[in-house]
Protein backbone atom coordinates (compact mmCIF):
# COMPACT_ATOMS: atom_id res chain seq x y z
CA UNK A 1 0.00 0.00 0.00
CA UNK A 2 1.54 3.49 -1.07
CA UNK A 3 -1.15 5.72 1.23
CA UNK A 4 -4.62 6.52 2.45
CA UNK A 5 -6.96 9.26 1.51
CA UNK A 6 -9.88 10.57 2.99
CA UNK A 7 -11.60 12.64 0.53
CA UNK A 8 -15.32 11.60 1.70
CA UNK A 9 -16.58 9.55 4.43
CA UNK A 10 -15.03 6.55 2.90
CA UNK A 11 -11.46 6.34 3.79
CA UNK A 12 -9.41 4.53 1.04
CA UNK A 13 -6.53 2.43 0.14
CA UNK A 14 -3.56 3.58 -2.84
CA UNK A 15 -1.61 0.58 -3.89
CA UNK A 16 1.01 0.70 -6.22
CA UNK A 17 0.08 -0.37 -10.21
CA UNK A 18 0.58 -4.00 -11.14
CA UNK A 19 0.81 -5.14 -14.78
CA UNK A 20 -1.27 -7.81 -14.05
CA UNK A 21 -1.88 -10.67 -16.77
CA UNK A 22 -4.88 -12.88 -16.01
CA UNK A 23 -4.24 -15.85 -13.94
CA UNK A 24 -6.25 -18.19 -16.80
CA UNK A 25 -3.29 -17.50 -19.35
CA UNK A 26 -0.44 -16.41 -16.70
CA UNK A 27 -1.08 -19.86 -14.27
CA UNK A 28 -0.26 -23.04 -17.26
CA UNK A 29 3.28 -21.02 -18.19
CA UNK A 30 4.38 -21.45 -14.81
CA UNK A 31 7.40 -24.02 -14.00
CA UNK A 32 7.62 -25.33 -10.25
CA UNK A 33 10.28 -23.15 -9.42
CA UNK A 34 7.35 -19.81 -10.16
CA UNK A 35 4.85 -21.80 -8.51
CA UNK A 36 6.77 -21.75 -5.38
CA UNK A 37 8.21 -18.19 -5.44
CA UNK A 38 4.62 -16.53 -5.92
CA UNK A 39 3.13 -19.13 -3.11
CA UNK A 40 5.99 -17.76 -0.40
CA UNK A 41 5.90 -14.15 -1.84
CA UNK A 42 2.06 -13.88 -0.90
CA UNK A 43 2.44 -15.95 2.49
CA UNK A 44 4.83 -12.92 3.21
CA UNK A 45 2.58 -10.55 2.17
CA UNK A 46 -0.31 -11.88 4.29
CA UNK A 47 1.91 -12.48 7.20
CA UNK A 48 3.12 -9.13 6.67
CA UNK A 49 -0.86 -7.84 6.92
CA UNK A 50 -1.64 -10.46 9.83
CA UNK A 51 1.07 -8.71 11.71
CA UNK A 52 -0.82 -5.12 11.39
CA UNK A 53 -4.20 -6.83 13.05
CA UNK A 54 -5.60 -7.12 9.52
CA UNK A 55 -7.09 -10.23 7.93
CA UNK A 56 -7.99 -10.33 4.50
CA UNK A 57 -10.70 -13.43 4.33
CA UNK A 58 -11.47 -13.31 0.58
CA UNK A 59 -7.89 -14.79 -1.05
CA UNK A 60 -8.51 -16.37 -4.13
CA UNK A 61 -6.67 -15.83 -8.23
CA UNK A 62 -8.82 -12.57 -8.46
CA UNK A 63 -7.69 -11.19 -5.84
CA UNK A 64 -3.67 -11.80 -6.35
CA UNK A 65 -1.77 -9.79 -8.75
CA UNK A 66 1.22 -10.73 -10.68
CA UNK A 67 3.70 -8.99 -12.64
CA UNK A 68 5.58 -11.67 -13.94
CA UNK A 69 7.97 -9.66 -15.47
CA UNK A 70 8.71 -7.93 -12.47
CA UNK A 71 7.87 -10.83 -10.59
CA UNK A 72 5.97 -8.99 -8.01
CA UNK A 73 2.82 -10.07 -6.31
CA UNK A 74 0.18 -7.94 -4.66
CA UNK A 75 -2.87 -9.15 -2.69
CA UNK A 76 -5.79 -6.55 -3.03
CA UNK A 77 -9.89 -6.06 -2.54
CA UNK A 78 -9.75 -5.13 1.22
CA UNK A 79 -12.94 -3.90 1.49
CA UNK A 80 -12.93 -1.94 5.05
CA UNK A 81 -17.11 -1.65 4.84
CA UNK A 82 -17.61 -5.75 4.50
CA UNK A 83 -16.33 -8.53 5.76
CA UNK A 84 -13.12 -8.44 3.91
CA UNK A 85 -11.04 -6.32 5.99
CA UNK A 86 -11.11 -8.22 9.37
CA UNK A 87 -9.19 -7.16 12.36
CA UNK A 88 -7.50 -10.61 13.43
CA UNK A 89 -7.78 -12.30 17.18
CA UNK A 90 -4.27 -13.37 17.08
CA UNK A 91 -2.84 -10.40 16.37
Amino acid sequence: MLTTAKQSKTPSLIFEYVNNTDFRSLYPKFQDYDVRYYIFELLKALDYCHSKGIMHRDVKPHNVMIDHEKRKVGVYRFQSGGTWLTRTSCA
